[in-house]
């Protein structure tokens, strides 16, 4: 597997008790509890087309900001001839 080379943890806490409704779903917080929003894993482009790769998807496509700090990767399935 690639080297990850760097991890986010999201953890907002509710601030008081409340329920929320996302796409007909009813989720409840206690006041104080922590809410898991986000994993991020980062990996360097040329660790994650060969992870990518390992499983059958090729990037076509990848497009970058100008300090080349965040990627988005078009992947299409490999077919064998």
């Amino acid at each position: 597997m690639g080297i990850v080379i760097r991890n986010l943890k999201n953890n907002p806490v509710s601030t008081e008790v409340q329920a929320v409704k996302v796409c007909e779903h009813d989720f409840a917080f206690s006041e104080g509890e922590t809410i898991l929003t986000e994993y991020s894993h980062k990996y360097r482009v040329d660790d994650f087309k060969a992870m990518a790769n390992e499983v059958g998807l090729a990037v076509k496509n990848l497009w970058t900001d100008e300090n080349e700090m965040l990627e988005v990767m078009y992947l299409e399935q490999q077919y064998a001839d």
